[in-house]
């Protein structure tokens, strides 16, 4: 394989992984917004908590009031 041809391949899987990186904060900002939404309709945080994923209370909380937290 060539210098040329790998470097192809390089532009090609950063382009794939800058697609699949947008997609994955699409997916989030989605998911942060139906938790946020269920709150305010009035349904139970520790349902809301298990039909996330089983995350804590706390940090369903934490989505509605739009507090981030960890590494970003």
């Amino acid at each position: 394989m060539t210098t040329q041809q790998y470097l192809e391949q390089v532009r090609a899987a950063t382009d794939a992984r800058e697609a699949a990186k947008q997609a994955a904060q699409t997916a989030d900002d989605l998911w942060r917004n139906k938790i946020k939404e269920a709150t305010v309709a009035g349904a139970r945080v520790f349902l809301i908590a298990k039909a996330a994923g089983d995350i804590t209370t706390s940090r369903v909380y934490q989505i509605r009031d739009g507090v981030r937290t960890g590494s970003r």
